[in-house]
């Protein structure tokens, strides 16, 4: 009785549904069923003129403007003896990430549960069409007509076992978009928990045979272009209405010799279960059968000639109807009991709203857009309200008195500054937010919020100010500039003093230089190390006129000093030292004689690489263990010195000027995947002299392969 369309969307082999059933059918479980007469009975096409981006984006409709849809119902019940589960939303979109089960709506603000409802259209052919709909706002107790009791809402999402959660036909996005689809016959499918996911406690449902039903219909236009729809049944043979019965079975101590038949009024079998052999003792089985009108008989038959009851267990069959109603019960017999039974539409039903939902069933007859989710968007019809939304029983609607204190038609409830007429305002509205460091101030996309942009930095080459006074010098005037390098040189053009960036937050001054003309070089940089200042002057330096004041003793003036109180400073790069931080290791001064840094720690795994220096020359090693590796040396200004992306001899040896170097060795596995990732702080002392290179190749013995 199944079609080709819904035979296609069964995404599990067999064997795993049977393992899922087998594994969890021990314990009370929810059993999450799609009411097939809800999606026939309300099913119909209509139009929608659509300017709503949110439609869009959340895959609704297809496009803007007037758009063909077909509108149903979806009536999702749990018949199974247990709730289904799924609990609070997270407190912030933020948390989305922490659970694939949520994910937040950033048009509409609020939360969809994923899994919930999917909708799918077939052609005549089963080929799948590119028009679906995946919906599911929140899971609520709209009915409990199955005998449960009314627990949860939208803040506490589930369905009880015996209750069911309605999404009217009125709803928005409770369609399918058919415009531009060609007439013709199509099968639309609606499926809940298509996917088999365990609810919030990890349970699983006791049967997935019923969680989707099925509705065929030709799809024409009218005179007017407007779709039409004409229902066919499941089988999508003219005039054919399917209605749903569900079958649910409590076997006794031996399920392999119960078995049940459904036969139609000229004795033909239409469905078949059992035996269960594989099944558990006691265990629960529960299906939804689509039936066309008419009468049927149910045989339950039991091999043993005993029975379900109660000899050999506590078991029992019931047969009911989409509405709730027992057509068929029992479990004391023989070898078989026969019950005859007649589907058909329900009687009595009215349903004045076209929603699906008889007068009984919905709270306005009247509304085809209540019952709805408690929190949807709704109209109270007073205009002294606002933020109108539909209560926690599904069907009031109601918003908050308007409070308007600064009489500009804006609610205090929405209004930034309910004390300013002016705001909100609109966006890109010239303000000023206070800050004189800002400039091209304005209100930002909320209407309130008053923001400029930060004025940068004047970057002037000719405020740079470089100046001696007796035998000192001073360089004022690149705080503004983001890299900076100053150079002073003796009167033979050798190397007095330097500084690349640490060179003070305004000023660098250094003093002791004899008696001439010394050279004097700045060079200023942009963010990412690009050329902006170029000045190099001659500057006459006096000399001293008498002795510094050296407080220490160590031998160096208090003004070139980087601690006159302390005698152990200025000392040799490389000298071991304590750099006040308990998490690192190998502290040692650095280049300026003045500053102490350690390296981190290696993690665990990478304490093999190593990375030391030397009188001329740095030596990296360990690292020759693992699938891949990347070694990279900078100089004091971050720029690179050497590197040597995985082809590397360990040990290596770089030969390199003297100075401060930061080297970094990063270590990956076969598939590039980081390991392990270090960097050390080394210092070279000394010029070292020329590499060795005993083959002439140029290239330095602890960088050449042979």
């Amino acid at each position: 009785m199944m079609s080709n369309a819904t035979q296609s969307l069964n995404r599990f082999p067999f064997y795993l549904i049977l393992l899922l059933s087998l594994s969890f059918h021990l314990g009370a479980q929810p059993d999450l069923v799609v009411v097939q007469s809800t999606l026939s009975n309300s099913i119909y096409g209509t139009t929608l003129t659509n300017n709503d981006d949110c439609l869009v984006q959340e895959g609704c409709v297809g496009g803007y403007g007037s758009r063909e849809i077909i509108r149903f119902s979806t009536h999702v019940r749990n018949i199974g003896d247990q709730d289904f589960y799924v609990g609070q939303p997270p407190n912030s979109p933020s948390q989305s990430n922490e659970s694939e089960s949520w994910e937040w709506d950033e048009c509409h603000n609020h939360w969809h549960y994923e899994g919930y409802a999917e909708y799918l259209l077939f052609d005549a052919s089963g080929t799948l069409t590119p028009i679906g709909y995946k919906n599911g706002f929140c899971l609520l107790d709209i009915e409990c007509n199955g005998g449960g009791t009314y627990t949860y809402t939208c803040s506490n999402q589930g369905i009880s076992a015996g209750c069911g959660d309605i999404y009217g036909s009125g709803l928005p996005c409770q369609w399918v978009d058919v415009t531009g689809v060609p007439d013709g016959t199509y099968s639309l499918v609606v499926r809940a928990n298509w996917d088999a996911s365990p609810d919030a406690n990890g349970v699983y449902e006791s049967t997935y045979d019923n969680n989707e039903a099925e509705v065929c219909f030709n799809l024409t236009r009218d005179s007017n272009g407007d779709p039409e729809i004409e229902v066919l049944g499941n089988s999508c043979n003219p005039n054919t209405d399917c209605f749903d019965v569900t079958l649910n079975l409590v076997l006794d101590e031996y399920p392999g010799e119960t078995s049940w038949e459904v036969r139609d009024n000229g004795g033909t079998v239409v469905y078949t279960g059992g035996p269960y052999n594989l099944s558990p003792d006691g265990s629960n089985h529960s299906v939804t059968l689509c039936l066309d009108q008419g009468c049927y008989d149910l045989v339950v038959l039991d091999s043993h000639g005993d029975g379900l009851c109660c000899g050999y267990g506590e078991g029992s069959y019931q047969l009911s109807d989409g509405s709730g109603n027992i057509l068929a019960s029992g479990g004391s017999f023989g070898f078989s009991e026969t019950t005859n039974f007649c589907v058909g539409p329900p009687t009595g039903c009215v349903d004045e709203d076209s929603d699906g939902l008889c007068v009984e069933d919905d709270c306005n007859d009247n509304d085809p857009y209540v019952p709805a989710a408690p929190g949807v968007a709704c109209d109270d019809g007073d205009p002294d309200t606002t933020g109108d939304v539909i209560l926690a029983d599904g069907c009031t609607c109601e918003g908050v008195p308007c409070i308007d204190g600064d009489n500009d038609g804006w609610c205090s409830v929405d209004d930034c500054d309910d004390s300013d007429p002016n705001l909100p305002t609109t966006a890109g509205s010239t303000c000023d937010d206070g800050d004189a460091n800002t400039e091209n101030d304005i209100f930002l996309s909320d209407g309130c919020t008053c923001e400029g942009t930060p004025i940068p930095p004047v970057l002037d080459c000719d405020g740079i100010e470089i100046t001696s006074t007796e035998d000192q010098i001073l360089v004022q005037g690149f705080e503004n500039f983001p890299h900076v390098n100053i150079q002073i040189f003796s009167p033979t053009w050798s190397l007095i003093n330097s500084c690349v960036d640490n060179c003070g937050t305004d000023s660098y001054l250094t003093a002791g230089y004899e008696p001439g003309i010394h050279w004097v070089s700045v060079k200023t940089f942009d963010d990412y190390w690009g050329g902006l200042c170029d000045i190099l002057v001659p500057l006459p330096v006096e000399g001293s006129t008498g002795p510094c004041t050296d407080e220490d003793g160590d031998g160096y003036c208090n003004f070139e000093d980087c601690d006159d109180s302390d005698p152990g400073l200025p000392a040799s790069p490389g000298t071991t030292c304590d750099d006040g931080n308990a998490a690192t290791i190998n502290d040692m001064i650095q280049q300026d004689g003045c500053s102490c840094a350690g390296e981190l720690p290696p993690p665990p795994g990478c304490e093999t690489l190593q990375a030391t220096g030397h009188e001329g020359y740095i030596s990296i090693s360990g690292f020759g263990s693992y699938a891949h590796h990347n070694i990279q040396i900078f100089n004091s200004g971050w720029s690179v010195e050497y590197s040597c992306p995985d082809n590397c001899l360990d040990p290596l040896d770089v030969y390199l000027p003297e100075g401060s170097y930061i080297v970094s060795v990063k270590t990956f596995n076969q598939f590039w995947q980081d390991e392990c990732d270090l960097i050390f702080n080394v210092v070279v002392s000394g010029a070292g002299g020329p590499c060795p290179d005993s083959d002439g190749d140029g290239i330095c013995a602890g960088q050449d392969c042979d």
